[in-house]
C-alpha cells in the first residue's frame, strides 16, 4: 500500500495483520458459528490446595479447566446413570 502526502513523495506502510489474513487468537474465534454454542458461565470458589491440584492436572493433561470440568461432569453422570442426557427435562 502506498500513501502519497501533500508533496507527492510516497511513503510505504505495512498492511495491518487483519488485512493479510493474520488475526490474533481471540479474533479468530470471535463470530465463529458453532454447532453447540456455550453461553452459560459457571464460577466456583476453590481452596489454594484445590487450585494447585487443578493446575497440576492441567499441566499433566494439557487441557483447559473447562475441558477438565466437562470430563468430570461426564464421569459423575455416568456413575449415577445419567450418561447420554444433554439437557434436563422439566
Amino acid at each position: 500500500m502506498r500513501i502519497h502526502n501533500a508533496d507527492s513523495t510516497a511513503a510505504s506502510f505495512p498492511r495491518p495483520p487483519e488485512r493479510m489474513g493474520i488475526l490474533r487468537d481471540e479474533e479468530q474465534h470471535m463470530g465463529k458459528m458453532r454447532e453447540n454454542p456455550r453461553y452459560n458461565i459457571i464460577s466456583m470458589r476453590i481452596s489454594e490446595t484445590e487450585h494447585e491440584y487443578l493446575k497440576k492436572i492441567m499441566q499433566k493433561t494439557n487441557r483447559s479447566v473447562s475441558d477438565i470440568m466437562r470430563e468430570a461432569m461426564k464421569t459423575l453422570a455416568a456413575r449415577h446413570g445419567l450418561e447420554g442426557r444433554s439437557r434436563t427435562t422439566k
